[in-house]
C-alpha cells in the first residue's frame, strides 16, 4: 500500500489561494492555486483536464496588484478529481525570490524554510 502524499512530502506547503495560468506552446488555461511550496504547487483546473497541454508547461501566478509574476516550468505529478499536484522543474531567480518570500511569510517559522532551502541543494 502506498504512503499518502502528505507523508512523502519533503517541502512545507502554504495555503495560497489565487487565480493563475497554465501555459504551453498552444496557449493558456486558467487554474486556481490552492497551495505552494518551494518545489511545486497544487492547482484546480475548471474542466478538470490538462490533457490538451504539452510539455513544457509553465505555471504563471500574478502577485497582488503589482507587475510581479511568479513563473515556474512544471510537470504534473498526480491528479485527483480535477486537482493537480505540480512539481517545479525550472524557476528563474526572480520567481524563486518571490516564492521564497511567500513561503517565508506564510510559514511563520524560519527554521522550516531553512530546512526546505537546504533540501533543494541536496
Amino acid at each position: 500500500m502506498s504512503t499518502p502524499n502528505s507523508e512523502r512530502r519533503r517541502f512545507q506547503r502554504v495555503n495560497f489561494f489565487t487565480e493563475a495560468w497554465l501555459s504551453d506552446s498552444n496557449g493558456r488555461q486558467a487554474c486556481q492555486v490552492h497551495d505552494l511550496s518551494l518545489k511545486g504547487a497544487l492547482v484546480a483546473v475548471p474542466d478538470g483536464n490538462l490533457s490538451s497541454l504539452v510539455m513544457p508547461i509553465t505555471l504563471e501566478i500574478h502577485l497582488s496588484d503589482s507587475e510581479d509574476m511568479l513563473r515556474m516550468e512544471i510537470s504534473v505529478m498526480h491528479e485527483r478529481e480535477g486537482v493537480f499536484g505540480l512539481r517545479c522543474e525550472r524557476i528563474d531567480v526572480d520567481s524563486m525570490t518571490h516564492l521564497r518570500r511567500l513561503v517565508e511569510l506564510n510559514l511563520g517559522e524560519t527554521s522550516l524554510l531553512e530546512r526546505d532551502l537546504n533540501a533543494l541543494v541536496v
